[in-house]
């Protein structure tokens, strides 16, 4: 038997939700989180999120949250406006308290469209194909590799 991290329902996603949100609720209230991230990643690999306050955890989490037109975000030409908004549901297995603002915490969400996750939402993709992986046997890992350069400047603004 291996985890289930994809759902192919919105439904099924916020069923799973369901048992955490009051447990992660209170553990967010009582750090001193009064607002939330939900975050994605978009097409392009840039975080995007939108703030939501903890007064609105349990909308956010049974996907009642903010949501936003698709085609404003996805960069789909075949979408238009009059295409359905895409909803935002987190995973609470991926919620953070911001370091740098403990009033702040960051969860990550997945993207579903239309009752079903967005096909091309990255998150959404790698769940896919894990989940395939596990369902074959396989335990799937995935990390990100951050990457940057210190530079020290002259008096010219040369490295």
């Amino acid at each position: 038997m291996t985890n289930k991290i994809y759902y192919e329902r919105i439904e099924d996603a916020i069923e799973r939700n369901r048992p955490g949100i009051s447990i992660t609720k209170k553990k967010l209230e009582e750090a001193g989180v009064k607002y939330v991230l939900s975050s994605w990643i978009d097409l392009h690999g840039i975080p995007k999120t939108k703030p939501v306050p903890m007064s609105n955890f349990e909308n956010l989490c049974l996907g009642k949250g903010p949501q936003f037109a698709v085609h404003s975000i996805s960069f789909v030409p075949e979408l238009s406006p009059a295409d359905a908004d895409q909803v935002m549901l987190p995973d609470l297995n991926a919620v953070y308290i911001c370091p740098w603002d403990k009033t702040t915490a960051i969860i990550f969400a997945d993207l579903f469209w239309e009752g079903a996750p967005y096909n091309v939402c990255p998150r959404q993709a790698l769940k896919r194909i894990i989940q395939e992986k596990q369902d074959g046997g396989y335990i799937g890992f995935a990390g990100i590799e951050p990457e940057f350069i210190v530079m020290k400047y002259n008096e010219k603004g040369e490295p």
